[in-house]
């Protein structure tokens, strides 16, 4: 009797015990599916909040709502007529937990003890979860009857956040205020169904456990089994749940990365990144999860976010990190962050990528700047080129007159030269400041070359020493002398960047190259031919191999903030392409940097085009002709050459008075030469009204730069010939000539 009742009393114990156990295992398990539910409500909840709702289609199922008539943009119209409304979080979790109800007999709900809405009104289980939240509770739940079903229902405080009081500042409510609850409500009823068949499966087994002794324990085990299967698709049924949130935190185009705070907030360890913080961060999650959040990004405290996740995390408060731009070895970019904790304490940060918005903000600045310089070097030009024309002009005048024997021919000479190398520098400013077109012509490289490093040399400190080997028998090339000066410029301003804490060595080489088809460049581009080979070499800090797989992309730099724009050697990039050339670059860490630029050899000498320095041939031009020109030095100055080439001339300093005097004798004229900015009427608006009169003469049109009017422009108005100051002897007789031709013609 005794063993008897002892086998007794110990199978009873173990029918207690058992069946305790899985009444408690099976509650939790309803509450972790609740759990689950709620924290894919928030989340969604979140992101609808932090982008001020979303716009949907006005259907009968979606009206407007009613509640948001105070909010100026509730409802909108697309431009293909379609009306859309604006849905808020509670609107649309409404409406979710209205599809939740239908597929998965999971019911939601918002209530608050001061609604907005009467059908948020809360019950009486929810008025006690509310009262509990007032009193300082983070959670409530209970098993309960709702709708005569066993139910686990499981509440939450809704807090009053920024973003919220758009609809509920006017119910007195502060950021931080906790203004009602979301709830979420699930069947027990499926719970119950495994519960009561565990239930009488565990007393089956300890009846025959206690009446058959080992093959009751057998049977127990059999019972076990099935525990542990009914078990098992509870975890499926979790694990569906998880893989639905997953789909939502992958399908976000916002990045979001969730931490686990260690050791009192002192450091954060990634428990999950989503898709789009991959590809944002340029890293996998397996890169990341586990880690430390300054393993992975050393600057974030430099950057400010890391004191933020310590705040929200100590405090359970929201907070938004502004955009700002993080920056270290491996990554660099703008990044605004909000911030907030789960119930679980785990610390999400919801971020977007701003790089883009601000290199496109810098980039239309840079613009503005351009064009302000634009302007000025405009204005710049044309009075430059009004008095390089008075210098250039009567320099040649004197030289005709001056024995070329005479040490004052010699100085005369250098006059010409150096105006015409001005008149290069007017242009260059015009083409930087994107004032005037590309001017391709055939050019030797050597002068621009050491034109460019002789600028470099005043500017570089002493500790860069400057090497170049610059090949005097380099054929010339097809190219824009402006750009050319440019691409060395940018190349040896970066190479004195990579230098310039340690000092280093310079080097520019210039040679000819020669591809056949037996000797090929490794650049299949580059066909058989000659070409002018330039390198440009520091001894710096160099570049790894993924620096520079990217140093040609627009906006990638290197340089600290403010240093650069990253168009720098894109803009190299392209002034090559467009010369039909290829720019190669060989660097490592430690070994510094070449530069080798291919350019194609131009193989017609003749079209060279040398600088003139002697004396100005004259050929005799007969002719009539009108020269109007508002700077009293260049009327006088035309004249003479005009009168010097044989013309007749009558010049004006007044566009009224030389059009008054046109009109008076209009067949006293064979051509007019004129400028186009002027006072009273411009040399365009002269044109017109001479046309008017006589189509069939011939005008010249000068300028120094003009915004109004270009050659295409002119010509289009009736003008024959289009020439730029500063004007020459050379200039003018051959615009005069072509005008007598066409007189002819």
């Amino acid at each position: 009797m005794a063993m008897a009742l002892g086998w007794s009393i110990i199978v009873v114990a173990s029918l207690v015990w058992n069946l305790k156990l899985y009444t408690a295992e099976n509650l939790q398990i309803a509450l972790n599916v609740a759990r689950t539910h709620l924290e894919k409500d928030l989340l969604y909840r979140k992101w609808n909040t932090q982008h001020g709702g979303v716009y949907v289609p006005i259907t009968t199922k979606t009206p407007p709502n009613p509640y948001m008539d105070d909010q100026p943009n509730r409802d909108i119209k697309t431009s293909d007529g379609q009306s859309l409304t604006l849905m808020n979080p509670a609107y649309m979790t409404r409406q979710v937990y209205e599809l939740g109800m239908v597929k998965h007999q999971v019911d939601g709900h918002i209530t608050s003890l001061n609604p907005l809405r009467p059908e948020n009104i809360a019950d009486p289980w929810e008025a006690e979860a509310l009262r509990a939240f007032e009193a300082g509770a983070k959670e409530f739940h209970a098993v309960t009857k709702f709708n005569d079903k066993d139910v686990m229902r499981l509440m939450i405080p809704l807090r009053t956040e920024e973003d919220c009081l758009s609809c509920h500042a006017e119910q007195g409510y502060d950021e931080g205020d906790i203004r009602g609850g979301i709830s979420v409500t699930v069947p027990m009823e499926p719970f119950w169904t495994a519960k009561q068949q565990t239930t009488r499966n565990i007393w089956t087994g300890h009846v025959l456990f206690w009446l058959l002794g080992l093959l009751g324990a057998g049977l127990n085990f059999i019972s076990l089994n099935k525990r542990i299967a009914e078990r098992k698709d509870s975890e499926i049924a979790l694990e569906n749940s998880e893989a639905r949130f997953r789909e939502l935190f992958d399908r976000m185009s916002s990045g979001v990365a969730v931490f686990n705070a260690i050791n009192n907030a002192e450091d954060f360890i990634f428990v999950d990144i989503n898709k789009a913080s991959e590809h944002i961060e340029r890293l996998s999650r397996e890169e990341v999860i586990g880690k430390s959040v300054v393993e992975v990004f050393p600057s974030i405290k430099e950057f400010g976010l890391f004191e933020v996740l310590q705040k929200v995390w100590r405090t359970g408060e929201t907070a938004q990190h502004g955009a700002k731009e993080y920056k270290d070895n491996r990554i660099r970019g703008w990044r605004e962050n909000f911030v907030y904790k789960l119930p679980s304490g785990e610390v999400v940060s919801i971020y977007r990528d701003m790089t883009r918005a601000k290199l496109a903000e810098e980039n239309l600045q840079q613009a503005q700047k351009m064009e302000a310089i634009g302007t000025l070097a405009g204005g710049v030009a044309h009075d430059f080129n009004n008095i390089l024309t008075a210098i250039i002009g009567y320099a040649e005048l004197s030289l005709i007159s001056t024995p070329q024997e005479s040490n004052i021919h010699g100085h005369l000479e250098k006059i010409v030269k150096s105006g015409k190398r001005a008149t290069d520098l007017v242009k260059q400013i015009l083409t930087f400041s994107r004032q005037t077109d590309q001017e391709r012509r055939v050019l030797l490289l050597q002068p621009a070359i050491k034109e460019a490093l002789k600028l470099l040399r005043g500017t570089l400190p002493t500790t860069i020493e400057i090497h170049q080997e610059i090949e005097t028998d380099c054929d010339p090339v097809l190219a824009d002398v402006t750009q050319i000066h440019q691409v060395i410029m940018n190349l040896c301003t970066n190479a004195y960047h990579a230098m310039r804490e340690k000092g280093g060595v310079l080097s520019v080489k210039l040679k000819e190259v020669k591809f056949d088809e037996n000797h090929p460049s490794k650049h299949p581009e580059l066909g058989p031919g000659k070409y002018a080979q330039i390198s440009v070499r520091d001894t710096g800090h160099g570049m790894d191999k993924e620096t520079l797989l990217r140093i040609f992309d627009p906006y990638f730099t290197t340089k600290k903030h403010g240093e650069g724009t990253g168009l720098g050697l894109a803009t190299v990039h392209g002034i090559i392409k467009n010369h039909e050339g290829v720019i190669d670059v060989v660097s490592a860490p430690d070994k510094g940097t070449t530069f080798t630029l291919y350019f194609p050899i131009v193989e017609d000498k003749n079209r060279y085009e040398h600088i003139i320095t002697s004396k100005p041939s004259l050929s005799k031009i007969a002719g009539r002709i009108l020269l109007v020109d508002d700077e009293e030095s260049i009327s006088q100055l035309g004249e003479k050459i005009l009168r010097l080439i044989g013309c007749n001339v009558s010049a004006f300093t007044d566009s009224l008075e030389a059009f008054e005097a046109f009109k008076a004798e209009p067949d006293n004229f064979d051509i007019i030469m004129t400028d186009q900015t002027m006072p009273g009427l411009t040399g365009i608006e002269l044109s017109r009204k001479i046309l008017e009169m006589r189509p069939d003469i011939p005008i010249i049109l000068c300028t120094g730069f003009s915004e109004i009017v270009n050659e295409q422009q002119a010509k289009e108005q009736g003008v024959a010939e289009f020439i730029m100051k500063p004007l020459t002897i050379h200039s003018i007789t051959e615009a005069v000539r072509r005008a007598q031709q066409k007189i002819k013609a």
